[in-house]
């Protein structure tokens, strides 16, 4: 699967990970949300929405070399507008895509 916006899942279902951002935004805010899993298992949570200073990033990393549960949180990153938030995003599936990573 290529990194263009057509491989950008729009989701808004219940995983509650999604449903809550760190930051604390509702999820009725975001517009995209991309699962990526490595060999079967669940390794970011990116989701992308626009919030009152412009458009925002965030990510939830899994870790695959530890035991841990807890995901590491990175961001929120903030961008003055969609496109270069949108641009960060297909920037960053790319790069997990060349690593062997899959979208849901």
């Amino acid at each position: 699967m290529h990194a263009d916006a057509h491989a950008v899942v729009l989701d808004h279902g219940a995983d509650p990970l999604v449903q809550q951002a760190p930051s604390g935004h509702d999820a009725s805010q975001q517009d995209t949300v991309v699962r990526v899993e490595k060999d079967g298992k669940q390794v970011v949570i990116l989701r992308r929405y626009d919030g009152a200073r412009g458009a925002v990033v965030e990510c939830d990393v899994y870790p695959i070399d530890t035991m841990r549960i807890e995901p590491l949180r990175l961001g929120p990153y903030l961008f003055p507008a969609s496109e270069p938030a949108s641009r960060f995003v297909d920037e960053v599936l790319l790069a997990l895509e060349y690593l062997g990573c899959t979208f849901s």
